[in-house]
């Protein structure tokens, strides 16, 4: 699977303009996408070997808040993640009501410490998950 083709075309499906000054898929072991948009951003890391996608990050500049921009990325990134059959963890999550509203759960505290050893990332009582 060419993971750049896949991220661009669904990025663009969701009505984003794609070109190689805004996206960003750097493949090393993990799978980087940078997503930089004058008034949003996406940020994530592609475990594909492990099935995981995390230290994901989405910004909307707050001058284009409540324009649906937020919810097109989100539903853009799960839609990348369903295609590569990963995982979503949401560690860094400063607003849990937005993932709760948008399926995820917390991770268990047992789930976070495994996750944790196995992928070397920090999770905290906030972190949530989904299985698109």
């Amino acid at each position: 699977m060419d993971v750049e083709i896949l991220v661009s075309s669904i990025l663009k499906a969701h009505g984003f303009a794609v070109n190689p000054r805004v996206l960003t898929v750097r493949s090393t072991p993990i799978v980087v996408v940078d997503f930089h948009l004058d008034k949003a951003l996406l940020y994530t890391e592609l475990d594909l070997k492990r099935g995981f996608a995390y230290n994901s990050n989405f910004y909307v500049n707050p001058a284009n808040r409540h324009q649906g921009t937020g919810a097109r990325l989100i539903m853009a990134h799960e839609e990348i993640c369903r295609e590569a059959e990963l995982t979503i963890l949401i560690n860094n999550n400063r607003n849990p009501a937005l993932w709760r509203q948008q399926g995820y759960r917390r991770l268990n505290p047992f789930w976070q410490i495994q996750l944790a050893r196995q992928l070397s990332v920090e999770f905290t009582k906030d972190s949530m998950y989904k299985k698109p």
